[in-house]
């Protein structure tokens, strides 16, 4: 049976009756009455009333913002909050100064949330679930290239969970000339000495990073470098 449009719609519970009746494409009239009211006079009196109100000029208030934008305020929002995943061999853990590097950005910038092994892992966790729930929360993956990192089983599975998702990889690396070239990464960085030199460095790439993303309209992000894995 096809009703075309619908113009009152009532229900009927133990307590009494809820009606509504359209008023126009922007208004409904909602009604409560008792279970005992006689039924014939409350809809001649919802009519009279939409008939009424009907001839009150009424105008749609503007947003002030549309969904779609506060939509995207709201995901610009998201997308300024940080979390950043170290990938380190963990001999090399003094001399990146991973605990030093860790503690600064998470200072200094509140939108920043660093994971890395010695901190991020839960009492008890085993080390595969640390990494798996390291990586996927991340949206930045850093890793800190080094003869011994290259060696790490554990910097090899980590690199790999991050590469399949397409994470953002950013390699910090001693010595550019020693980066193998067959590595997928998102830019690389030469490390430094001075921990707030790199550590601002670092969050100012990514700053920027995140802005050219934003920006772009097709949504695809170009790879400084985008090759085969040399990690067997």
């Amino acid at each position: 049976m096809e009703l075309k449009t619908i113009e009152q719609l009532y229900v009927k519970g133990s307590d009494g009756y809820l009606i509504v009746s359209q008023i126009d494409l922007n208004r409904l009239l909602l009604v409560k009455s008792a279970r005992d009211a006689k039924l014939g006079l409350v809809f001649l009196g919802i009519k009279d009333a939409v008939e009424k109100i009907r001839k009150i000029h009424y105008t749609i208030p503007e947003r002030k913002i549309s969904i779609e934008r506060k939509l995207e305020e709201i995901e610009d929002d998201f997308q300024e909050n940080y979390k950043i995943f170290f990938s380190y061999a963990k001999s090399d853990s003094a001399k990146f100064k991973i605990k030093e590097i860790a503690d600064y950005l998470n200072i200094k910038f509140l939108n920043v949330e660093i994971m890395y092994f010695e901190k991020s892992k839960i009492a008890g966790e085993d080390i595969l679930d640390y990494m798996e729930r390291g990586v996927k929360l991340c949206n930045f993956f850093i890793w800190f290239h080094s003869p011994e990192s290259m060696l790490s089983e554990a910097v090899k599975k980590e690199y790999k969970m991050a590469v399949y998702p397409g994470k953002n990889i950013i390699s910090i690396t001693e010595d550019f000339n020693s980066f193998p070239l067959s590595m997928r990464v998102t830019w690389s960085i030469l490390f430094k000495e001075d921990l707030k030199e790199i550590g601002n460095q670092l969050m100012n790439d990514i700053t920027k990073y995140d802005d050219i993303r934003t920006k772009n309209k097709s949504g695809k992000i170009r790879k400084i470098f985008r090759f085969k894995s040399c990690f067997a």
